[in-house]
């Protein structure tokens, strides 16, 4: 075992207490805040995308850019993020992020409140808003090295699936909240932004007056922010990269569905309810209030 190993073991159990506690927290809010907006972001960008008088394939590619742009920014950037945790923390990161989150979505909230002759501001203004939370959402690294900070390795896997169980309790919560106050939204297009912005400041106050440092003091960081030959290294390994490439076509798969979904139900009479449960099993609930048949190939 080397001094690096007994160093962690040893501090791992002495980690600050309730910092996975404040961790699940911290990303559960985050995410909670990105699933009330996704089910209504489509719909609050159609009327900007008419005002400009894009096509219908021109206005299916901008929703598109909006959705992808977000996570395209989480690709990038969490390994960036992940490093600079290593060398100057994980508490000043996690709180740049959720500051990051709360601005990013306020900008969202103004965004969609522009009236529609400033559409071409209004949808710059919605991608920029995305683009920023994605960065800000790349904190997700992050988390996972608190975690490999404060739990042993015998206890690690079962510490990394917090990170799981937050993000799917902030998908499935989120789109349910944005249901509930839909009505509300649709009178007051800047209340989306507001509350996932409300939400992340609520984390925000979290990691700044109850998280602490979980870094081990003395722990080398790597000096490479991404590494193509461990990445590809990992990819080779038969268990590990069919792993990753069965996650990625099923995220691949959900992203589709959530991307569409609102604009689909658009037309049905419970299209406000079926929106806010879009991270559900809609398959029997799609034929009756749309008028598919009970044929039709859906869920």
């Amino acid at each position: 075992m080397t001094a690096t190993s007994q160093t962690t073991a040893a501090e791992a159990p002495n980690a600050p207490r309730f910092a996975l506690l404040i961790v699940f927290l911290t990303v559960f809010i985050d995410l909670l805040g990105f699933g009330i907006v996704l089910p209504v972001m489509p719909r609050q960008a159609e009327p900007y995308l008419n005002a400009v008088g894009a096509s219908p394939l021109a206005a299916g590619g901008v929703i598109g850019l909006l959705f992808s742009v977000f996570s395209l920014m989480q690709f990038i950037f969490s390994p960036i993020l992940g490093r600079l945790s290593d060398r100057y923390g994980r508490r000043p990161l996690l709180i740049l992020s959720l500051l990051g989150s709360v601005v990013f979505y306020a900008l969202y909230g103004f965004a969609v409140s522009l009236p529609a002759t400033q559409a071409r501001l209004a949808l710059g203004l919605m991608l920029a808003s995305r683009i920023g939370a994605g960065i800000a959402g790349a904190s997700v690294g992050t988390a996972a090295a608190v975690i490999a900070d404060c739990t042993t390795p015998q206890r690690r896997a079962r510490g990394m699936a917090l990170i799981g169980i937050a993000f799917g309790a902030g998908f499935t919560l989120g789109p349910l909240i944005a249901f509930f106050g839909l009505a509300m939204f649709d009178q007051r297009p800047w209340g989306v932004g507001a509350l996932a912005s409300l939400l992340s400041l609520a984390a925000l106050l979290l990691a700044v007056f109850v998280f602490r440092e979980t870094r081990v003091p003395g722990r080398k960081a790597a000096k490479d922010f991404f590494s193509w030959s461990r990445t590809l290294a990992v990819l080779g390994m038969p268990a590990v990269g069919s792993l990753i490439l069965t996650y990625f076509l099923a995220i691949f798969a959900f992203a589709n569905f959530e991307a569409t979904l609102a604009r689909f139900t658009q037309f049905g009479a419970s299209h406000r309810l079926l929106s806010g449960l879009g991270s559900g099993r809609l398959g029997v609930c799609l034929r009756e209030p749309i008028g598919l048949s009970p044929d039709f190939p859906v869920g």
